[in-house]
């Protein structure tokens, strides 16, 4: 195989391409370390008049320098914030790791468990699910590289946990409605969300409560949990579809 192309870019780093194709960046002390002349090199330099390279070094450089930095990377990222698979893959392409090389780190960090989307997006629901609708929730998760299977399966187990917890409290029935059900967390989120929209004036106008709807409504709560939460603050309106 041969280098094909060396391109420079700033703050001493490099692009390298083997047989025409993207393979990996190297800063210029890389390029010292592994006896890689740069000078005289050119991206649309063709492989005859690169310089050829072992598969022996090649691998050397994948493992030693290419591979362990990916690795550092990924972790320092984790280490500020947890993140989905696919934001992970996102901030290793932006910082030119190959494809190969992102399919390589991603299985390592899952291997040690320091990377799953299911325990990802748990987290993520349970943090919001007292001022969010479900739909919004997985819908944000969705933006996020989350699948739909992990995503609704995670808002179920939260969703549960929730419930467990509100009946260990030993809740009262009464302030639920009046029945034993369980209380429905997506319904208590909209309650909230609305009390906090209109703060403590209860003398809404028409053009409040229109505001106040549509506020919902965007959030991702459906007509019924909408009127609920107006009726559960005292409120009565006339909502049609």
């Amino acid at each position: 195989m041969y280098i094909s192309g060396i391109e420079r870019l700033p703050r001493k780093k490099n692009r390298i391409y083997i047989d025409g194709e993207y393979a990996f960046m190297l800063y210029d002390s890389d390029l010292k370390q592994y006896h890689i002349e740069a000078d005289g090199l050119d991206v649309e330099d063709g492989s005859e008049n690169g310089i050829r390279i072992s598969d022996e070094l090649y691998t050397r450089i994948l493992k030693e320098t290419v591979i362990r930095r990916a690795h550092q990377k990924a972790l320092a990222i984790l280490e500020r914030m947890d993140r989905s698979e696919a934001e992970l893959r996102q901030k290793l392409k932006t910082d030119m790791y190959s494809e190969e090389v992102a399919d390589e780190t991603i299985a390592w960090l899952k291997q040690l468990h320091y990377l799953d989307d299911s325990r990802y997006a748990q987290s993520y629901i349970r943090n919001r699910i007292d001022n969010s609708s479900r739909q919004e929730l997985l819908s944000r998760l969705r933006a996020k590289g989350v699948d739909k299977e992990t995503a609704d399966e995670a808002y179920m187990i939260c969703r549960d946990e929730l419930n467990a917890q509100k009946t260990g409290k030993g809740l009262d029935p009464d302030a639920q409605g009046g029945d034993c059900e369980q209380p429905d967390p997506e319904q208590q989120a909209a309650f909230r969300l609305l009390a906090k929209k209109l703060g403590t004036d209860r003398n809404i106008t028409l053009k409040e409560q229109r505001s106040a709807i549509g506020y919902m409504l965007r959030k991702g709560f459906r007509r019924n949990e909408i009127v609920q939460a107006f009726e559960a603050l005292g409120l009565k309106i006339d909502y049609e579809e």
